[in-house]
């Protein structure tokens, strides 16, 4: 996805959300690339990878988590196979 969202996202697959997209609104999907900006609580039930240029101001919930050298997250992390 690419481009400015407000609003929830639900998705039973996987999610990408390009180096130029802006969501403000909570995510729910089954797998995570974040590249851009995400402004909200983000639910993941497998892995979550956070690139460079990616900013998360909002707690995540996942199975796992990558993040590389440069991301910005400002939230709590909770990594659990529970989906609660």
């Amino acid at each position: 996805m690419d481009g400015k969202i407000k609003g929830d996202i639900t998705c039973s697959g996987k999610l990408v959300i390009g180096e130029k997209a802006e969501v403000l609104g909570n995510i729910h999907c089954q797998s995570a690339d974040i590249m851009g900006t995400v402004h909200g609580e983000v639910r993941v039930k497998q892995n979550t990878s956070l690139f460079s240029k990616s900013m998360v101001k909002g707690n995540v919930y996942t199975l796992s988590i990558n993040i590389e050298p440069g991301a910005v997250f400002n939230g709590k992390c909770i990594m659990s196979a529970d989906e609660k």
